[in-house]
């Protein structure tokens, strides 16, 4: 019995099930078991792709804050107003 996971969306399955090396897939292990075909799907249909923005939305907005906040203080740093002193 094979076991194949997937992205799916919310309330789609994610897990599916083939008793004969990928042949035929199921939803659940006891229609695998019962190896009845007329309730075999594509787990292929059943994959969510996302965009690569909705994937990685968060980490570019977290770097692009990053980068502006370092930009300000690089510029405050070039007008004088933030100084670094490394005297003892």
């Amino acid at each position: 019995m094979i076991k194949k996971h997937i992205s799916a969306q919310a309330g789609q399955p994610s897990t599916f099930w083939s008793p004969d090396n990928g042949k035929t897939w199921y939803r659940s292990k006891k229609e695998a078991e019962k190896g009845d075909a007329s309730v075999a799907v594509n787990p292929q249909d059943f994959v969510y792709n996302k965009s690569f923005w909705a994937q990685n939305k968060k980490t570019i907005l977290w770097c692009l804050g990053f980068l502006v906040v370092l930009g300000v203080c690089f510029y405050l740093y070039r007008k004088g107003v933030i100084t670094i002193n490394i005297r003892k």
